[in-house]
Protein backbone atom coordinates (compact mmCIF):
# COMPACT_ATOMS: atom_id res chain seq x y z
CA UNK A 1 0.00 0.00 0.00
CA UNK A 2 1.18 3.24 -1.23
CA UNK A 3 0.70 6.47 1.64
CA UNK A 4 0.26 9.79 0.41
CA UNK A 5 0.47 10.93 -3.27
CA UNK A 6 2.24 9.46 -6.37
CA UNK A 7 1.18 12.09 -8.60
CA UNK A 8 3.57 11.90 -10.71
CA UNK A 9 3.21 7.95 -10.96
CA UNK A 10 6.69 7.44 -10.68
CA UNK A 11 6.37 4.74 -8.11
CA UNK A 12 3.99 3.32 -10.07
CA UNK A 13 5.98 3.40 -13.32
CA UNK A 14 9.10 2.03 -11.64
CA UNK A 15 6.95 -0.79 -9.79
CA UNK A 16 5.02 -1.75 -12.85
CA UNK A 17 8.69 -1.94 -14.65
CA UNK A 18 9.59 -4.59 -12.05
CA UNK A 19 6.80 -6.52 -12.43
CA UNK A 20 6.89 -6.81 -16.72
CA UNK A 21 10.29 -7.71 -16.47
CA UNK A 22 9.84 -10.52 -14.36
CA UNK A 23 6.78 -11.52 -16.14
CA UNK A 24 9.24 -11.33 -19.07
CA UNK A 25 11.50 -13.58 -17.67
CA UNK A 26 9.23 -15.88 -16.63
CA UNK A 27 7.37 -16.60 -20.22
CA UNK A 28 10.92 -17.29 -21.95
CA UNK A 29 11.37 -19.76 -19.46
CA UNK A 30 7.66 -21.17 -19.31
CA UNK A 31 8.57 -21.13 -23.40
CA UNK A 32 11.59 -22.98 -23.55
CA UNK A 33 9.95 -25.50 -21.13
CA UNK A 34 7.28 -25.97 -23.31
CA UNK A 35 8.94 -26.21 -26.11
CA UNK A 36 10.65 -29.11 -24.71
CA UNK A 37 13.60 -27.92 -23.20
CA UNK A 38 15.21 -28.78 -19.40
CA UNK A 39 15.22 -26.28 -16.68
CA UNK A 40 18.87 -25.86 -17.13
CA UNK A 41 18.41 -25.20 -21.44
CA UNK A 42 15.23 -22.73 -20.44
CA UNK A 43 17.25 -21.43 -17.73
CA UNK A 44 20.13 -20.18 -20.74
CA UNK A 45 19.49 -17.13 -21.78
CA UNK A 46 18.88 -15.87 -17.96
CA UNK A 47 22.23 -17.17 -17.19
CA UNK A 48 23.52 -15.68 -20.96
CA UNK A 49 22.64 -12.10 -19.60
CA UNK A 50 24.06 -12.64 -16.37
CA UNK A 51 27.17 -13.28 -17.97
CA UNK A 52 26.86 -10.18 -20.16
CA UNK A 53 26.31 -8.06 -17.43
CA UNK A 54 29.54 -9.30 -15.58
CA UNK A 55 31.56 -8.97 -18.41
CA UNK A 56 30.04 -5.16 -18.83
CA UNK A 57 31.22 -4.79 -15.03
CA UNK A 58 34.28 -5.74 -15.70
CA UNK A 59 34.70 -3.64 -18.62
CA UNK A 60 33.70 -0.47 -16.18
CA UNK A 61 30.53 0.17 -19.03
CA UNK A 62 27.62 1.88 -17.63
CA UNK A 63 24.89 -0.91 -17.28
CA UNK A 64 21.75 1.79 -17.07
CA UNK A 65 22.63 4.56 -19.04
CA UNK A 66 21.14 3.97 -22.37
CA UNK A 67 17.78 2.10 -20.65
CA UNK A 68 16.55 3.48 -17.15
CA UNK A 69 14.39 0.47 -17.30
CA UNK A 70 17.37 -1.89 -17.42
CA UNK A 71 17.66 -2.39 -13.84
CA UNK A 72 14.50 -3.81 -13.08
CA UNK A 73 15.77 -6.46 -16.21
CA UNK A 74 18.99 -7.36 -13.91
CA UNK A 75 16.71 -7.17 -10.56
CA UNK A 76 14.32 -9.39 -12.38
CA UNK A 77 16.76 -12.25 -13.98
CA UNK A 78 18.26 -12.37 -10.54
CA UNK A 79 15.17 -12.96 -8.84
CA UNK A 80 14.27 -15.69 -11.47
CA UNK A 81 18.10 -17.21 -10.88
CA UNK A 82 17.47 -17.83 -7.23
CA UNK A 83 14.10 -19.87 -7.45
CA UNK A 84 16.14 -21.87 -10.06
CA UNK A 85 18.69 -22.15 -6.88
CA UNK A 86 15.81 -22.44 -4.31
CA UNK A 87 14.29 -25.11 -5.92
CA UNK A 88 14.49 -28.22 -7.64
CA UNK A 89 14.02 -28.57 -10.86
CA UNK A 90 10.70 -30.49 -10.79
CA UNK A 91 9.32 -28.07 -9.09
CA UNK A 92 10.35 -24.89 -11.15
CA UNK A 93 7.82 -25.46 -14.09
CA UNK A 94 4.67 -25.35 -11.73
CA UNK A 95 6.10 -22.39 -9.25
CA UNK A 96 6.62 -20.05 -12.98
CA UNK A 97 3.34 -20.98 -14.15
CA UNK A 98 1.70 -20.06 -11.12
CA UNK A 99 3.01 -17.37 -10.70
CA UNK A 100 2.71 -15.57 -14.31
CA UNK A 101 -0.08 -13.29 -14.70
CA UNK A 102 -2.25 -14.02 -17.45
CA UNK A 103 -3.74 -10.28 -17.26
CA UNK A 104 -2.06 -6.82 -17.90
CA UNK A 105 -0.47 -5.62 -14.18
CA UNK A 106 -2.37 -2.74 -13.58
CA UNK A 107 -2.36 -0.28 -10.58
CA UNK A 108 -5.61 0.79 -9.17
CA UNK A 109 -5.97 4.07 -7.53
CA UNK A 110 -8.29 4.11 -4.54
CA UNK A 111 -10.79 6.89 -4.64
Amino acid sequence: MLLGPDDDSWLADLFSSYVKAKQDWYRVIIGALDAGKSVSEAYQPLEDFVEQLKARMRARQPLHRDNPNAIWVQEAAADAMRWRRRHTDAEIPQLLKDSIRLDPFEIHRRA
